[in-house]
């Protein structure tokens, strides 16, 4: 931080993003990363169960670019 007060310009260039959006999202027009979360808790409860399987690979992730971030 340079030690100054935020302005509302500083204020405009601040982008929210959200998870895994909802009605409320979509109405507030809220921005959303949507991860597939059945597949992530699964692979997390296997790696639990045994910890010496390898890591699961990486899950696909979308982005709905909505007005909080810009759009």
């Amino acid at each position: 931080m340079d030690g100054r007060r935020p302005t509302l310009a500083d204020v405009a260039r601040v982008a929210v993003v959200g998870f895994d959006g909802s009605a409320l999202a979509e109405a507030a027009d809220l921005s959303s990363v949507y991860m597939p979360v059945e597949d992530e808790a699964a692979a997390a409860i296997r790696h639990l169960l045994d910890p010496a399987l390898p890591p699961a690979p990486r899950m696909p992730t979308t982005l709905r670019v909505r007005g909080s971030s810009g759009a």
